[in-house]
């Protein structure tokens, strides 16, 4: 069964997470289930926790995970306070973008969408760099392709994270 086999899955790896009482450092390609196994929260992916780990890991790697990564997940991020890098490399779904207010406007016309929603991940980015103070680099490089800038993170959100200290990364596109 599907359900049980998932289940097992996060148990186990919380419990391997949890014997790691040293972890700072955490790479984890293609992840799934990350609200659930780093965060804490429950199967519907409610009420993140605090534990050793959101407090102590200072870099969190998490790329070539869209297809499990959502802006739920990245907002759930926000729990960790001790950060210093997040790599998300290829891991914002572009497709979650598409059909939002925001990717339909004209860009020069100047009574469009001023009061438009934030794309999907912006919020949940500024709220990760807003609760990791020494957050220094933020790993984006990706985003470009295919123009996924342009559905999933308001150049707005990216100012915001710059302003408070990090780098952040867009790499450069290498597709079309």
């Amino acid at each position: 069964d599907g359900a049980v086999a998932e289940k097992g899955f996060v148990e186990q790896t919380r419990s391997l997470l949890e014997a790691c009482t040293s972890l700072e450092e955490l790479h984890w390609h293609d992840a799934a289930h990350i609200s659930r196994i780093l965060c804490g929260t429950d199967a519907e992916g409610e009420n993140p926790k605090q534990s050793r780990l959101t407090r102590s890991l200072r870099v969190l790697s998490l790329p070539y995970c869209s297809r499990n990564f959502g802006p739920e997940e990245l907002a759930d991020l926000a729990i960790f306070s001790g950060l210093e890098a997040l790599d998300l490399r290829s891991s914002l779904d572009m497709e979650l973008g598409i059909g939002h207010p925001a990717t339909m406007r004209d860009p020069y016309d100047s009574d469009e969408g001023g009061d438009c929603e934030p794309l999907p991940y912006s919020e949940a980015l500024v709220a990760v760099a807003q609760a990791n103070r020494k957050l220094k680099e933020v790993d984006l490089d990706g985003i470009l392709d295919f123009d996924a800038f342009s559905y999933c993170l308001d150049q707005h959100a990216v100012c915001t994270v710059e302003a408070g200290g990090a780098r952040v990364k867009l790499g450069r596109k290498t597709a079309w």
